[in-house]
């Protein structure tokens, strides 16, 4: 009688952690720039509505802790704009990503440089990447889900407008 107790309360325990794991492991983590409306930003031949970050704290979030398939799924926006009061080297890392990203350097409304595939971290305490802007001081950064770059034939020399 002990051992099937023990069984049954072993059983619930472990009944309980699932469903606790499984109800705040598929819910994505809400950024604020998430409630703002996307700004539209013409690279090249295409348009994107990108997620705006323009203050310390939208820049330390940006999209860290984010869902790609939140984030494609609720089609408010295509990714995120990093908007910089003075063109200076900017160095970015992947903290807290949960998926892979396309890096596109924005000087002077060009693409100056382009960063793709950059990984996400694949366990918790994994270093994450680092990328820069050196030696270009940029004065946009913009970060896309992995493969947008390839899919959209984004060059460096693109003309990238950003509608104020």
């Amino acid at each position: 009688m002990a051992v099937s107790k023990k069984l049954i309360i072993s059983a619930s325990a472990l009944v309980i952690i699932a469903f606790v794991l499984w109800i705040f492991g598929s819910r994505s983590v809400a950024i604020n720039v998430a409630k703002q409306d996307c700004r539209q930003v013409e690279i090249g031949e295409n348009e994107f509505c990108l997620w705006v970050a323009d203050s310390f704290e939208e820049r330390k979030q940006g999209l860290s802790n984010t869902y790609l398939g939140d984030f494609q799924s609720s089609r408010e926006a295509d990714g995120m704009i990093f908007l910089f009061d003075e063109p200076t080297v900017q160095n970015f890392w992947m903290k807290e990503m949960l998926f892979d990203l396309d890096v596109l350097w924005i000087a002077d409304s060009q693409v100056i440089k382009i960063d793709t595939g950059i990984k996400a971290p694949d366990f918790a305490g994994e270093e994450p990447e680092r990328m820069s802007s050196d030696p270009y001081a940029v004065s946009w950064v913009i970060e896309l889900p992995s493969g947008s770059v390839n899919h959209f034939n984004i060059e460096a020399g693109d003309k990238a407008l950003f509608s104020e």
